[in-house]
This record gives structure tokens, C-alpha cells and sequence, in this order.
């Protein structure tokens, strides 16, 4: 019967319709997928170069830091050596000072003693004498 044609038919063209919007779909939905792993595979390229960016910051900054921390260290060593190397300066100073000033004791010492032997005294008396006085 030609109604019964036309209904196995028109089955068949519905059919074969809802399988194009399926294979349809599917490819859209297969095209959606392909676009999201594109931007996923961009997005994580981004991440990374960022992530190395960053790094590299950060290792910037860390040697930028460590080399005014050694120019501080530097600059402390040198001004210490300063203060010792005067300090040094001083103490060879007050040496030869008390030095001197121990020549001049024991030359006044030896005057006054040949002074007193002049006047008739004979008192003999070193310069370490004198100074324990």
C-alpha cells in the first residue's frame, strides 16, 4: 500500500533528519570542545610565561637586595678599619707622649739630684724613685 510507502517513508526522512541533527550537534558540540582546549593550551602558555616573568622578577629583586645589603657590609667593614687604623694613630702617639714625658721626668730627676748634691746633700735618688712618690 503506497500509505503505508509514504509512512515508512517519512519514518525513514525523520529519522535520517534527527540523525543529521545529531551528527550536527555532535560536531558542534566536537568544534566547541577543540575551541576550549585551544584557549585552555593558550591560557596555561600565558601562565607559564608569567610564572617565568615573575621568577625572574623575583630574582632580580633578590640580587638587587643582596648587593645593597654587601655594599652595607662593605661600607661598615671599611669604616671600622677606619676607626681601628686611628685608634692606632692615637695609641703611637700617647706611647712616644709618655715616652717623652718619662725622659723629661728622669732629666729633671738628674738635675735636681746634682742639685742637691751641689748644696751639700748627698741624697741619691733614680728617676723610678722619684716616681713612686
Amino acid at each position: 500500500s503506497v500509505v503505508a510507502v509514504d509512512a515508512k517513508e517519512g519514518m525513514a526522512q525523520s529519522a535520517a533528519a534527527s540523525v543529521v541533527l545529531q551528527l550536527e550537534a555532535e560536531a558542534r558540540a566536537r568544534r566547541e570542545g577543540q575551541g576550549f582546549a585551544m584557549r585552555a593550551a593558550e591560557l596555561r602558555a600565558n601562565a607559564s610565561a608569567l610564572s617565568r616573568r615573575m621568577e625572574q622578577k623575583a630574582l632580580a629583586a633578590g640580587a638587587k637586595a643582596a648587593k645593597a645589603k654587601a655594599r652595607e657590609l662593605v661600607d661598615a667593614m671599611l669604616q671600622v678599619e677606619a676607626e681601628a687604623e686611628r685608634a692606632e694613630v692615637e695609641a703611637a702617639t700617647l706611647r712616644a707622649r709618655v715616652k717623652a714625658e718619662v725622659r723629661e721626668a728622669g732629666d729633671l730627676m738628674s738635675v735636681a739630684g746634682d742639685g742637691l748634691k751641689v748644696v751639700g746633700h748627698s741624697v741619691a735618688v733614680t728617676p723610678s724613685e722619684a716616681l713612686k712618690v
